[in-house]
Order: C-alpha cells, then sequence, then structure tokens
C-alpha cells in the first residue's frame, strides 16, 4: 500500500475510485480506501454536457460521470520545485 507521508518515488497502487465532481476541463477521483482524491484531465475527444455532469463522446454516450467507478492509477513523482513527492493520477479503466 502507498501512504501519502510514506511515498517513494516510484510507488504506486492501482485502485478502484469514484467520480465524485465532473467539471468542464476535468473531473475528480475518489480513492476511498486511502482517503485521498486527484484531479484528472477531461478524455479525449470527450464534450462536456452541462445538464448532465457529464462526459459524452462523439455518439452522445456519456464516458464519465458521477458516482461512475474507474480504475485509476496513483504513482508518487517528485515535485521539481519543491522537491517533494506528490501524486500523479492516471486513468487505467
Amino acid at each position: 500500500h502507498i501512504y501519502f507521508k510514506e511515498q517513494r518515488k516510484g510507488a504506486a497502487i492501482e485502485e478502484f475510485g469514484y467520480v465524485i465532481r465532473v467539471m468542464e476541463e476535468s473531473f475528480v477521483v475518489l480513492l476511498a480506501d486511502y482517503g485521498i482524491e486527484g484531479v484528472l484531465a477531461r478524455p479525449d475527444g470527450a464534450v462536456y454536457d452541462a445538464v448532465t455532469s457529464s462526459f459524452k463522446d462523439d455518439g452522445g454516450e456519456a464516458v464519465v460521470y458521477l458516482f461512475k467507478r474507474v480504475k485509476v492509477r496513483a504513482e508518487a513523482v517528485e515535485n521539481e520545485a519543491t522537491g517533494r513527492p506528490r501524486l500523479r493520477f492516471t486513468v487505467i479503466q
């Protein structure tokens, strides 16, 4: 397991999280087991729909929406400005 205060450069986990907020250019995923959340960029080719608060693809199908379960990778990377570790989130599934 990876805990924020005990991170080492290159340490990573892959866990399921839930989308807790959808904004025009990004969305937030919560990893409840660790009590951490991360901001992820809008999916490529997706369009924000303000009515449903989701991202939709070209066909109109929602690809990211509130409370969707997504698998993310959280890895410790060094912050170049401070030299301290921070978490970087990427969507796997």
